[in-house]
């Protein structure tokens, strides 16, 4: 019996592992170099934001009435459920990037294999044909490859290096134009990421996994590495630092979570193990909670705060191998790498208070920065260094845009002095925001509604007031917190709040984007902004030109 009874539990807890790890199967197709990956829910996305309704999106009714996109297209968006593949469970797609460019890749589930063979074949510009114990399909821009259980379909990327962008049609999608790529073996590619060996793909990240088994609506994995890399490659800047071993082993994974009235998300950076003994060792404890309590809590449109100790900074400097330039760039001001780690205990807040619309749009307020300092004399220096480089000598009020001061261990400075002031003989007292960032070794927030309050358009601009209309209604505010160390990274979260809180937050973008799509069609918005831009260079070229002199000019 009792055997019995540890046989029953061993194949629940299989089964319960199984079920939880069904999600982690597709892991296999993608290879662990991808460059960003992305994973949609399809049937917590499909419950929270139906396909009729997107449908009835005029972003939608837009694709579908454009004579560019192809007809396979058009059919698989009106009527998915007829393409076999199964929208309501996990869809994956993925970035890749080799010597010839990149590639997109996406990756699912298929709900009837043979509707997605009919499907594919039902459209002249598709190749399909059968190799082996798989089905294929091939034209000019992509290449599917499938079984009874699964699909890869491989788009090839543009080389947009080499195109003239002006080409590109406003008012169309232009998708004929935009899918032409480069000569690559589409066919051949997708058929060996079908075939991906398993040691070669994220099945073997614990790190991916865990992202795609927390709980969300989206996950993303990016690799700063390989998207880094690549922007280097293309480009011919050139950095003065061992990229390798900063950007080496370096992802973030994201959970993305629509809930009613909010978007709620986690994030958690892993980087190299070197990095990261860096940052818990340096960045992970939590902010001197007076630093942030001491500000004004009234009319506060933006906070950000973070504890990082000057030691953590030093040790990435050196990790680099840049403490000798760095070195000579302070030295210039009269200071040191170790007199800014003796000067300085680590904590820092910046606010901004009273926001308002200034001269020429420019915004008005008064902002405040401050921190805590661990030795007097040698913040003394390094503050006298700054001061030297920028100028941020003390005045009078009127003609002074910067002000600082000193009181006891705390410094602030700030381009009004009774801020400045109120700030450093203000006692801590906790303000509204700091209950969600509290504990916390970074955070911030950011009121929303203040700033658009703050630069809300003429009355007299209905155009504009249109569009402010549907973003007052629709935002209310941003927290942002984290530095915590998590699955051996460090998380990250936000919470990003609107004004209708009984609403699902993805139902409310799907109608903000119909509307601010229906605004742009009506007002021509992209076409008027792009003439005005090229009326502006043509101005300023001409004028450049008007002042070069000829070669004879006297």
């Amino acid at each position: 019996m009792r055997n019995g009874k540890l046989l029953f539990l061993f194949v629940l807890l299989t089964s319960l592992i199984s079920c939880k790890n069904r999600r982690d199967d597709a892991a296999r197709y993608i290879p662990k170099d991808a460059a960003l990956v992305i994973h949609l829910n399809g049937k917590s996305l499909s419950e929270k934001l139906p396909w009729e309704e997107i449908l009835q999106n005029k972003v939608a009714k837009h694709i579908l009435a454009d004579s560019s996109v192809p007809d396979f297209l058009k059919k698989v968006i009106n009527h998915p459920q007829e393409s076999g593949v199964d929208i309501q469970s996990d869809i994956y797609s993925y970035l890749l990037n080799d010597s010839k460019g990149s590639m997109y890749i996406i990756l699912g589930p298929l709900k009837d294999a043979s509707k997605f063979t009919a499907y594919l074949s039902s459209f002249k510009e598709n190749k399909v044909a059968t190799s082996g114990n798989l089905q294929t399909m091939v034209n000019n821009f992509a290449a599917t490859v499938w079984d009874n259980s699964r699909f890869l379909m491989l788009l090839g990327i543009p080389d947009f290096k080499n195109q003239q962008t002006n080409n590109l049609e406003i008012d169309s999608l232009n998708f004929k134009k935009f899918l032409k790529v480069s000569d690559r073996d589409l066919l051949g590619e997708a058929s060996k990421l079908f075939k991906l060996n398993e040691k070669e793909s994220m099945k073997r990240d614990r790190r991916f996994g865990k992202m795609i088994r927390n709980e969300g609506d989206i996950h993303l994995w990016v690799n700063n590495y390989a998207l880094i890399n690549e922007f280097y490659n293309q480009s011919s800047i050139s950095v003065p630092f061992n990229m390798d071993k900063f950007y080496n082993n370096n992802f973030y994974t994201v959970t993305i979570r629509f809930e009613n009235g909010q978007i709620k998300g986690e994030s958690i950076h892993y980087t190299s193990r070197e990095l990261t003994r860096v940052f818990q060792k340096n960045f992970s404890k939590p902010i001197n909670k007076d630093i942030v309590n001491k500000l004004d809590g009234k009319n506060l449109a933006a906070l950000y705060f973070f504890n990082m100790k000057p030691e953590g900074i030093k040790e990435i400097i050196n990790i680099q191998g840049l403490t000798g330039l760095v070195n000579m760039g302070a030295a210039i001001a009269g200071f040191s790498i170790d007199d800014v780690v003796k000067a300085f205990k680590g904590d820092f807040v910046f606010a901004v208070n009273d926001l308002k619309k200034g001269e020429k749009g420019i915004p008005d307020g008064n902002y405040l920065f401050a921190g805590t300092i661990l030795e007097k004399a040698a913040f003394n220096q390094v503050f006298n260094g700054i001061d030297k480089l920028l100028g941020l000598s003390v005045g009078s009020e009127p003609s002074q845009k910067i002000y600082h001061e000193v009181l006891g261990n705390y410094f602030a400075i700030g381009n009004r002095t009774t801020s400045v002031k109120r700030y450093l003989a203000t006692k801590s007292s906790p303000i509204p925001e700091w209950e969600k960032l509290k504990g916390y070794p970074t955070g911030g927030f950011l009121n929303l509604q203040y700033l658009l309050n703050t630069y809300q358009p003429a009355d007299s601009n209905k155009s504009l007031q249109t569009i402010y209309n549907l973003n007052i209604g629709m935002w209310d505010n941003l927290y942002v917190y984290g530095g915590r160390s998590k699955n051996g990274g460090t998380q990250y979260s936000f919470e990003l709040n609107l004004m209708d809180k009984n609403t699902n937050s993805l139902k409310q973008l799907n109608q903000l984007f119909n509307n601010s799509f229906e605004w742009l069609k009506k007002e021509d918005f992209i076409k008027k902004k792009l003439n005005e831009t090229k009326e502006e260079t043509e101005v300023d070229s001409t004028e450049t030109f008007k002042q070069i002199p000829t070669p004879y000019s006297p």
